[in-house]
């Protein structure tokens, strides 16, 4: 069933068996700006996607802004980093809701059967000028590895940082007060290290701008693999 969520179509979210672990937002959303999308996919593919950024609850066909690419992006298979413009007037309050659907056909509505596929739908937050990021050094690590975590905020702000592991469970990195600009998770004595759990694993930073109280939350995927 919907929720405010978005996880009616999750199984088991942050799990094992999570269904909603292909589409990643390492920017915040601003609008008027540049934002980027991480993908992931099994083969290639069609790739649809939808943000509703007035939150009416509904991409309709009258509101060609909402839609993300007209009408898809082909995407190769593993991961694909896409670059999107965020309306300037989009004006959503700070929480909103994306869609997203991959499969081979190149013309496919928000809603409606396909012939394959999948559809999974996300919590997003916008927030006027809070500018956001958080990145990997690198996308694939062996057991063992340190992997090397940045992030950037433009105000001075309350961070979390939080580890979402293959095999379902989570913990947190790192959580403080940190300045304006590019930070090193290491700078803050956080430590990220590949577990000898071979998958995808998920950081999420949550953070809230402490001048303007705005809220979002940012993530980025790193892969363990076999060495």
């Amino acid at each position: 069933q919907p929720n405010d969520e978005a996880l009616g179509d999750d199984i088991r979210p942050w799990s094992v068996r999570d269904d909603e672990d292909g589409v990643w937002f390492p920017t915040s959303l601003i609008p008027g700006r540049q934002a980027i999308l991480i993908v992931d996919t099994s083969e290639e593919g069609f790739f649809h996607g939808w943000i509703d950024y007035d939150e009416n609850g509904d991409w309709k066909g009258q509101e060609p802004e909402e839609r993300l690419f007209s009408p898809s992006l082909p995407l190769q298979k593993g991961f694909n980093w896409i670059a999107f413009e965020v309306p300037e007037d989009a004006n959503a309050p700070e929480t909103s809701y994306a869609r997203f659907r991959f499969g081979r056909q190149e013309t496919l509505a928000y809603a409606g059967e396909a012939r394959n596929g999948e559809v999974e739908d996300y919590r997003i937050a916008l927030c006027p000028t809070y500018d956001v990021w958080i990145m990997t050094d690198d996308i694939v690590y062996y057991p063992g590895e340190d992997v090397s975590l940045s992030f950037y905020v433009d105000d001075v702000s309350q961070i979390e940082i939080i580890r979402h592991r293959a095999d379902g469970t989570s913990s947190v990195l790192w959580a403080g007060t940190v300045e304006p600009g590019r930070q090193e998770l290491r700078d803050h004595g956080g430590v990220l290290r590949a577990l000898s759990v071979v998958g995808t694993e998920t950081i999420e930073m949550i953070t809230t701008s402490l001048p303007t109280g705005c809220s979002t939350w940012v993530t980025t995927p790193f892969v363990v693999v076999e060495p």
